[in-house]
């Protein structure tokens, strides 16, 4: 270390300093320049707008397939080959694309890895076939991957190392997903403000909300975990995708048949209904929806179709917490909203000043700041639980190119 930095201060170095120093040069003649701030904040700012007419794609056609066209021509009587053909249909076109670009594995949560502008397309079109065919994941990851991909090419053309472009990509396309309920907060469908009052009584349910959430969600992932080793791995075979979608089909079939309920209620991602569940009725049908639309999540997770992982969970959060409310005296609104955020949170597991953070900012939100206090220990009984199963072996990783490669 002595030699090296006499030789960076211009002193004389011996014969045997001399390589020392050249080989330094040539490691600093390496290095890749920082993005700066003007760079981050333009990348940003693509990837909010490119990502927020995406997710408003994604739920218009989402809407039209799965919510109008079984309103206004099946009079929410869906007939079993609609209903068997589409997800069926969709695991088919998922599988060709994935054995271009096998994507990313919904088990492992959201990632901010690079994704190559050649990738990209064969990636966001299987996560929309995903949800064209009505299979129970989110939108999340099409934005996370827009954003990635948006980060990757700046650093590309700039010349920068890629991971402050694609992390700062990834996060301003995800944050898309806060535009309408900011803009709009009062009438969008992921509000559960109406008519609360803060009670103490909330609090201790908001903590058995989040427990039970957590511990749900925990053992959903693990049957997931099971069909994807019973499969013998992530592997995208096309008849074993397409099996998943008819399966989850036939589940959606066998709820409408028996609940009289609209399929939407257990297919999808189900953002857009969660104040429909809460309000469905009674506790039973709550809990039967929930557990329908959990196992139609598991099963798409582990029979290889892709997507996000979160907003099927803080569905089934919302309906846990609405029992519970109704069950114990308590208010709906604020037990469903402390189990939709330990939700979260036991997907992200972040640390603790995160977990305080997120359940603040989707308190505030979704709900109010007399919600906050009752999400907030819903939010910590998601940080406690722990994750079951593991992935190593059942979450393959997306190879991608360095954009220091020139590839």
């Amino acid at each position: 270390m002595v030699l090296l930095r006499l030789c960076h201060d211009g002193s004389v170095a011996d014969k045997d300093s001399t390589g020392q120093a050249q080989s330094a040069e040539s490691d600093d003649a390496k290095v890749v320049r920082q993005a700066p701030f003007l760079v981050l904040a333009f990348t940003a700012l693509v990837a909010l707008v490119i990502g927020y007419v995406i997710f408003k794609f994604i739920q218009w056609y989402v809407k039209e397939l799965w919510t109008n066209i079984p309103a206004d021509v099946f009079e929410n009587s869906v007939p079993w080959w609609y209903l068997f053909l589409l997800p069926l249909l969709a695991g088919v076109i998922v599988a060709l694309f994935r054995k271009k670009e096998t994507g990313h594995n919904p088990l492992a949560g959201l990632s901010a890895a690079p994704i190559t502008l050649p990738s990209y397309p064969f990636i966001l079109l299987a996560i929309l076939f995903t949800l064209v065919g009505g299979l129970v994941l989110g939108p999340e990851v099409a934005l996370m991957s827009t954003g990635s991909t948006i980060g990757w090419t700046v650093a590309q053309v700039g010349d920068y190392d890629a991971k402050r472009p694609v992390v700062t990509g990834s996060l301003g396309s995800l944050c898309a997903l806060l535009v309408d309920p900011l803009l709009d907060g009062s009438s969008n469908n992921m509000n559960l403000s109406s008519g609360y009052v803060f009670s103490w009584n909330d609090v201790w349910l908001g903590i058995i909300a989040g427990l039970l959430t957590a511990v749900v969600v925990a053992l959903t992932q693990l049957l997931a975990i099971g069909f994807t080793k019973v499969r013998g791995g992530d592997r995208p075979i096309i008849w074993e995708v397409a099996l998943g979608g008819l399966i989850v089909g036939i589940i959606a079939f066998a709820y409408q048949q028996f609940s009289e309920q609209p399929v939407n209620l257990v297919l999808t991602s189900g953002e857009t209904l969660i104040t429909s569940l809460v309000t469905v009725g009674s506790a039973s049908l709550i809990l039967w929806t929930v557990a329908t639309k959990l196992l139609a999540y598991a099963v798409s997770m582990g029979m290889g179709f892709r997507g996000g992982p979160y907003f099927p969970v803080m569905f089934a959060g919302a309906g846990i917490g609405a029992v519970l409310g109704q069950w114990f005296h308590g208010q709906p609104q604020g037990t469903a909203l402390a189990g939709i955020v330990a939700a979260v949170i036991f997907l992200a597991k972040p640390k603790w000043l995160g977990v305080v953070v997120i359940a603040v900012i989707l308190g505030v939100v979704m709900g109010g700041w007399n919600m906050v206090l009752v999400v907030v220990v819903g939010a910590v009984m998601g940080k406690l639980v722990p994750r079951l199963g593991n992935r190593d072996h059942l979450v393959p990783v997306a190879p991608v190119a360095s954009p220091s490669s020139g590839t």
